[in-house]
């Protein structure tokens, strides 16, 4: 239901198909028990659903929420699960969005998590893998303009 909201917010425009989606996303984690095999995906829409409406209405508290339930669905999804790039590129969409609205580097580093950053990664490499490592990209360039450092120091990627 998430999904089918979320699309069509995303091919008509309406804000109400948006409101929806995270309505249902918020009732869907709120029904699924911390140990269901589905509770990380919701999470995950949910959190996607909600960087979304902040991109559109500039809602700070949506994107904190985005974050919040991103990283619980990060922290719910095993290290080596299919879908975990993708958890881990959304999440670090939406803290890519709060650097943007800050301008703390704090923020880009919550982007850069060890697991994210590892070549080979430690999971499968999937169709989401470029994906994720776009995300990876998008958040060590304004890293570097910040730090004027090695936009990957410490993270442990090869240079």
């Amino acid at each position: 239901m998430v999904i089918a909201a979320f699309g069509r917010f995303e091919l008509i425009g309406h804000s109400a198909d948006l409101d929806e989606a995270i309505t249902v996303g918020r009732d869907a984690v709120a029904a699924a028990p911390a140990d269901h095999l589905n509770r990380p995906m919701y999470l995950s829409n949910l959190s996607l659903a909600l960087r979304v409406r902040f991109e559109s209405t500039g809602q700070l508290t949506d994107l904190e929420e985005a974050i919040t339930v991103g990283g619980e669905a990060v922290a719910a999804t095993p290290l080596d699960h299919t879908h975990r790039p993708g958890r881990l590129s959304n999440l670090g969409a939406a803290l890519r969005a709060l650097f943007k609205r800050t301008g703390q580097s704090a923020d880009l580093d919550q982007a850069l998590p060890p697991a994210m950053t590892r070549w080979p990664p430690p999971h499968p490499i999937t169709p989401t893998t470029p994906s994720t490592c776009t995300t990876l990209g998008e958040c060590c360039v304004p890293r570097f303009g910040t730090t004027r450092s090695g936009a990957t120091d410490g993270l442990g990627m090869v240079h």
